[in-house]
């Protein structure tokens, strides 16, 4: 296995790592055995209690390794610090517990050629669990259009049905036309979902992105201790402040779908809260332009009366039948 130097790399995969141990030899190898060679590793190291630091000075020779004296939540700090140490052209995202398929930075590249004037990108990925893998809603959908730009509203259309197009292990995104390396959120309350609401940020500011159809990544859903299983998203990252600033360069129709995808995320947080704690935040004070009627507004009321432990029950028992009607839909497609 060579290593990889490159003064002027094309690529800067940027990996932060946290109690990663078991999963940091099959993600670094993933990136090294790339068919495009001409890119840097920067792994960020937040202070493990596992292996972690020994698994990865395993490949010294093949990457940069920067060392924070304490851990950021969901490894946003630890990506901001890669940002700001990157060399090269273009930044690529991997998580620890994931891993890339051998062509994924040579098909991206491809398509970076091909729409020179686009500066966000993403591919296909997929889920993995239990030794079975389903490809993302979006690759599924939309594979057969071959390379092309996403716009704002295509996004925006795509997130809200549940097909969005992008994830942390797929993205990546042109260095110089960040205005800032704190891409990822630093305030440390936000635990989870801070990437998601990045790539939202960052579609917006890019007025569209690029999207390869291929499968670029595998994500991992039963990693133990994931951020995705121990830690809960915000809603506060989906206040009005924020949502005035992302609307401020959006049309008329895309406004209202900002609306829509702000108010989905508010209530699924909201749902998320119940099912974890048998109680959650009032609903209607984070809804976007009221966000439901006053009926609906009534139902929700009526609900945060019920005692926590009853709440949990009906909520988990919701979840449950909705995710047994999706497999079961999903079985006769297929």
């Amino acid at each position: 296995m060579e290593s990889i130097e490159a003064e002027f790399p094309t690529y800067t995969v940027i990996i932060p790592v946290y109690n990663k141990g078991p999963y940091i030899e099959r993600c670094i190898k993933s990136v090294l055995s790339q068919s495009f060679k001409n890119f840097e590793i920067i792994v960020v190291h937040d202070p493990s209690t596992d292996d972690s630091l020994k698994e990865i000075e395993k490949f010294a020779k093949h990457i940069n390794l920067y060392e924070r004296d304490k851990p950021g939540p969901g490894g946003y700090a630890a990506r901001n610090l890669g940002i700001k140490k990157a060399k090269g052209e273009w930044l690529a995202f991997l998580d620890a517990d994931d891993e890339w398929f051998p062509s994924h930075l040579s098909s991206l590249y491809s398509g970076i050629k091909k729409f020179e004037n686009l500066n966000f990108w993403g591919s296909g990925w997929v889920k993995k669990r239990n030794n079975k893998s389903l490809q993302d809603k979006y690759y599924k959908k939309n594979s057969n259009k071959g390379v092309h730009k996403i716009s704002v509203s295509e996004y925006l259309e795509n997130s809200i049905n549940g097909r969005r197009p992008i994830y942390t292990s797929v993205a990546c995104i042109k260095r110089k036309s960040l205005t800032d390396t704190n891409l990822f959120p630093s305030n440390t309350k936000y635990k989870k979902g801070g990437d998601i609401f990045t790539w939202l940020q960052t579609i917006v500011k890019e007025n569209g992105m690029g999207w390869s159809n291929h499968i670029g990544a595998s994500y991992y859903t039963d990693v133990d201790g994931s951020v995705t299983k121990t830690s809960s998203v915000s809603v506060s990252m989906y206040n009005r402040d924020n949502f005035m600033d992302l609307s401020a360069n959006l049309n008329s129709s895309e406004k209202k779908q900002l609306v829509i995808l702000f108010n989905q995320r508010i209530y699924k947080i909201w749902c998320q809260e119940i099912m974890a704690n048998g109680r959650s935040f009032e609903l209607q004070s984070f809804l976007i332009n009221g966000g439901v009627s006053r009926l609906v507004s009534m139902k929700f009321k009526l609900v945060g009366c019920l005692p926590g432990t009853l709440m949990k029950i009906i909520f988990k028992t919701i979840y449950n039948l909705k995710y047994k009607i999706h497999v079961l839909k999903f079985k006769f497609k297929n």
